[in-house]
C-alpha cells in the first residue's frame, strides 16, 4: 500500500512534512494531505498519525478495501510504538477516530492514559453545595450549525430559572442561526478567549457548580481547558460517543440504551444515566414536498436513504446494503454527497464490483435551507443506519420528518444512538441485532408496504409526545442528573 524508502530525515525535517499535510488536511485539499501523508510514511512506515489520518481520508473517500488495510496498519504500529514519544494532539486524534475505527481495548487505553498524562493536571477544587440556584456551565466550539448545534439549541432556554443559572461558553466563529438561538437561550453567554489558560480561567470565575464539557477529543484547546478542572465537578457529554477519559472528568452523561447496565467498568468517570433518551432535539420545518426530479430520483423505485456523514460508510454496512439493493429490484440507494466527489466515483466502483449497477447510488447535495432537506425525506420509503457509528442528528432528521430508521444495535456506545432513539419512540421493531436481521428487515419492509406502512402511524403519533422530541421534557431529566452530581448525591 505504502512504499518503505528508508532515505533518512531528519525529525525536524519530519515533523515539518507532518505539518503541511496536516495543515492541507485541515483545509480539505485532501490530495495534497494525501501525497504528503504518504511521503511521511516513506521515511516512517509506522508513523502512527499519518497513518491516523490517511486512515481517515480513506474513510471519507469511501475507499472500502484501503481502510481496512489501513486500519490494520495502525493497530499493528501502536502496538509498536513509545506512545510517549507520539505529539499528544496526534494522540487526541487517535483517540476521537475511535469512534468511527474502533482499536482494540488495551491500545486504546494506552493512548487515553498517555494523553492525560501529558495535558494539564486537574486544579484542586473543593467541592460545595450549591448555594441558591444551581450554576450549570456548557463549554464547546461546536455551538453552531453543527449536530451538535442542531440538537443542542433549544435546550438552554428549556432550563428552569427558578433552579438554574445557566452559563454558555463558546468559541465564536461566523455569525450562524443556531449559535444566535443558543445565545438567546442562555442567561449568560461567554465568548471564549484563545488560550486553554484564559478559558479555564473565565470558566471558574463564574463559580460553577458544574461543567458539563462536550467536545471531548474533537478540540484541542477546549480539551486543556477542561483537563485544568475549572468547576468542582465537571461531566461529558454529546461530543461523540463514549468517554473523554482524563482526570478532569467526573461523570459521563449516558441512558440505558447506549451504556447498559454492566458497562460501568468500562469508563473511567461515573456513569449517569438519564431517565429518557440520551439526548433530544427540537423539531424542525419542513418545506413544501419536493418532487423526484428535483431531488435527482428516478420517477419509479424504492428508495433507501443513508445520509450519514460518508466516513461512517465501512464495508461491512456497504456489503449488506448492495445485498439490499439486489433483492430489492428497481431499487436506489441515496447518499449525501461527500465534500471530496471521488467518494461518488468509489462507491458507485465498489458497488459494481458487488454486481450491483453504480447508477443506483444517487448522491444529494448539499441544500442551503434545511427545512427543503427535510422535506426531501419524504420521497424515502426507509433509512438505513450505519452500523460501528450510527446516525445521530441525521436519524433524527430523519425521524422528525416522518421517515422510519431501520438500526442494527451494535456492541459499543456509538453503534447503539439508533437503539436509543427508536426505543424512546417506541419502535422497537425497527431495531436489529444482527447483520443478517437487518438485511432481511430491511428487504421484508421495502417489499411489504403494509409492514412498513404501520411504522410511519407510530412515528406520526409519538414523534409529538416522545421526549426525543420534547426539549422541556428532555430538560427536566437532565436538570436532576445535574442536580445530584453538584450536591454530590449520585
Amino acid at each position: 500500500m505504502d512504499s518503505s524508502d528508508k532515505t533518512p530525515l531528519s525529525g525536524a525535517a519530519l515533523a515539518a512534512l507532518t505539518d503541511k499535510a496536516w495543515l492541507a488536511d485541515a483545509r480539505n485539499l485532501h490530495a495534497v494531505a494525501r501525497a504528503s501523508y504518504l511521503e511521511v510514511l516513506r521515511h516512517d512506515p509506522h508513523h502512527v498519525f499519518a497513518l491516523s489520518r490517511l486512515l481517515t481520508l480513506d474513510g471519507a473517500e469511501g475507499r472500502l478495501a484501503e481502510t481496512e488495510a489501513r486500519h490494520r496498519r495502525l493497530v499493528e504500529s501502536l502496538e509498536r510504538a513509545d506512545l510517549s514519544s507520539v505529539h499528544w494532539p496526534y494522540l487526541a486524534t487517535i483517540a476521537f477516530q475511535n469512534v468511527v475505527r474502533p482499536l482494540p481495548p488495551a491500545i486504546y487505553q494506552a493512548v487515553t492514559r498517555e494523553l492525560d498524562r501529558r495535558l494539564p493536571q486537574p486544579a484542586k477544587v473543593e467541592r460545595r453545595a450549591p448555594a441558591g440556584r444551581i450554576k450549570v456551565g456548557y463549554l464547546s466550539s461546536l455551538f453552531r450549525d453543527h449536530p451538535v448545534g442542531h440538537v443542542t439549541a433549544p435546550l438552554f432556554a428549556a432550563h428552569d430559572r427558578a433552579r438554574f443559572e445557566v452559563h454558555v461558553f463558546h468559541r465564536m466563529g461566523a455569525p450562524n442561526a443556531y449559535t444566535d438561538i443558543i445565545r438567546k437561550g442562555a442567561e449568560h453567554f461567554h465568548a471564549l478567549p484563545s488560550t486553554p489558560a484564559d478559558m479555564a480561567a473565565m470558566i471558574t470565575a463564574q463559580g460553577l457548580d458544574v461543567l458539563v464539557y462536550i467536545d471531548g477529543y474533537t478540540e484541542l484547546d477546549m480539551l486543556q481547558a477542561a483537563a485544568m478542572k475549572p468547576a468542582p465537578v465537571q461531566a461529558f457529554w454529546l461530543g461523540h460517543p463514549g468517554g473523554c477519559e482524563i482526570a478532569g472528568i467526573d461523570y459521563l452523561i449516558a441512558d440505558a440504551t447506549v451504556v447498559p447496565a454492566g458497562e460501568e467498568h468500562l469508563y473511567r468517570a461515573k456513569v449517569v444515566r438519564l431517565p429518557g433518551p440520551y439526548h433530544c432535539a427540537a423539531p424542525q420545518k419542513t418545506a413544501p414536498p419536493v418532487t423526484r426530479a428535483w431531488a435527482g430520483l428516478p420517477d419509479e423505485g424504492f428508495v433507501f436513504c443513508a445520509f450519514n456523514n460518508p466516513e461512517k460508510i465501512d464495508r461491512a454496512v456497504f456489503d449488506v446494503w448492495m445485498n439490499i439493493l439486489a433483492r430489492v429490484p428497481a431499487s436506489v440507494l441515496w447518499l449525501s454527497r461527500a465534500v471530496t466527489p471521488v467518494v461518488e466515483e468509489n462507491l458507485r466502483a465498489a458497488a459494481a464490483d458487488r454486481g450491483i449497477d453504480g447508477g443506483r447510488l444517487v448522491f444529494a447535495p448539499r441544500v442551503p435551507d434545511k427545512s427543503q432537506h427535510m422535506a426531501r425525506h419524504q420521497l424515502c420509503g426507509l433509512f438505513l443506519d450505519t452500523f460501528t457509528f450510527n446516525a445521530n442528528s441525521t436519524a433524527l432528521d430523519a425521524l422528525w420528518a416522518g421517515l422510519p430508521v431501520l438500526t442494527c444495535e451494535g456492541a459499543r456506545f456509538g453503534a447503539r444512538f439508533g437503539a436509543m432513539a427508536l426505543r424512546s419512540l417506541g419502535l422497537d421493531g425497527l431495531i436489529c441485532t444482527t447483520p443478517p436481521a437487518y438485511e432481511n428487515r430491511a428487504v421484508h419492509l421495502a417489499t411489504h408496504p403494509e409492514d412498513l406502512n404501520e411504522f410511519h402511524g407510530l412515528l406520526a403519533g409519538n414523534r409529538y409526545t416522545e421526549p426525543l422530541f420534547q426539549p422541556d421534557v428532555f430538560c427536566r431529566g437532565l436538570e436532576d442528573a445535574l442536580e445530584r452530581m453538584a450536591r454530590g448525591t449520585l
